[in-house]
């Protein structure tokens, strides 16, 4: 069983067990916890995301880096990115797109998602965490949107460490 899979199927029977085999009181109190619990920041409140606060920053998304993908095929990721790019370009999102020494191993962002973002500058970095290049924290700064969407070629290292910068810094990622 591949790991997504794994994951899907393992939340599905938790959710199943808490709906289906507890007692109504301990549902209810489990659902209120939760509501209770769900990242309630008064300094920090929730805000939706919309086309006015939001921006993607796609990082990563590197022929090189593509042999690294191990849970799904290589076409179905592709897949997923350029139908996030197209659908943030449809909502008017502000687009980041970095790469890390593209002229290196690592090689260009993948040609259909620079097809579908013709007029996107990609930012080459040689830092680990995008947020710590200049020019990828001007960037993301320059859109003035609070709400990020990270998407990297791994979750682990490309999209994590610049989420978890960004919150620090009081955006919302």
């Amino acid at each position: 069983m591949e790991g997504r899979q794994f994951l899907q199927s393992t939340a599905l029977g938790a959710a199943a067990t808490i709906l289906v085999f507890a007692p109504p009181a301990a549902a209810a109190t489990h659902v209120s916890v939760l509501q209770e619990n769900v990242m309630s920041d008064p300094t920090r409140p929730y805000e939706p995301l919309t086309s006015e606060n939001a921006a993607l920053v796609l990082v990563d998304h590197q022929v090189g880096l593509m042999t690294g993908v191990r849970d799904y095929s290589t076409g179905e990721l592709k897949h997923n990115v350029l139908a996030l790019a197209k659908a943030a370009k449809a909502l008017k999102l502000p687009i980041i797109v970095t790469t890390t020494a593209r002229d290196s191993m690592w090689g260009p962002t993948f040609p259909e998602l620079v097809e579908a973002l013709p007029d996107v500058p990609i930012i080459d970095r040689s830092s680990v965490n995008a947020f710590d290049d200049p020019n990828v924290a001007q960037a993301i700064a320059t859109t003035r949107r609070k709400q990020l969407i990270f998407a990297g070629i791994s979750l682990e290292v490309c999209a994590a460490f610049p989420a978890i910068t960004a919150v620090g810094k009081g955006l919302h990622a």
